[in-house]
């Protein structure tokens, strides 16, 4: 979250309009740690349409350019993100 709150501050500094937004927890969760209690999976549907209406929402009130960090080391959920993310630019 550090980064992101430096992120914020740049473009404060800068004039611009930035907002950092709650965290996305949920990943698609791959085989190697299902097995840890207290893991939730998410399906990559659910990922895409979860972004898919967090960019909506985020167009809809104003913003023209979205950063995402993510520390999730799944590549299942960087590809839904990613792929949701080009889409919502076309």
């Amino acid at each position: 979250m550090n980064q992101a709150l430096e992120i914020k501050r740049y473009f404060d500094a800068e004039g611009g309009k930035c907002v950092v937004a709650p965290p996305f927890y949920f990943g698609a969760t791959q085989a190697m740690t299902r097995q840890f209690a207290g893991t939730f999976t998410s399906s990559a549907e659910n990922i895409i349409a979860s972004v898919s209406d967090i960019l909506t929402s985020l167009d809809r009130f104003g913003f023209q350019r979205t950063v995402f960090l993510n520390a999730h080391g799944d590549d299942l959920q960087r590809k839904a993100m990613l792929n949701t993310i080009i889409e919502s630019n076309k």
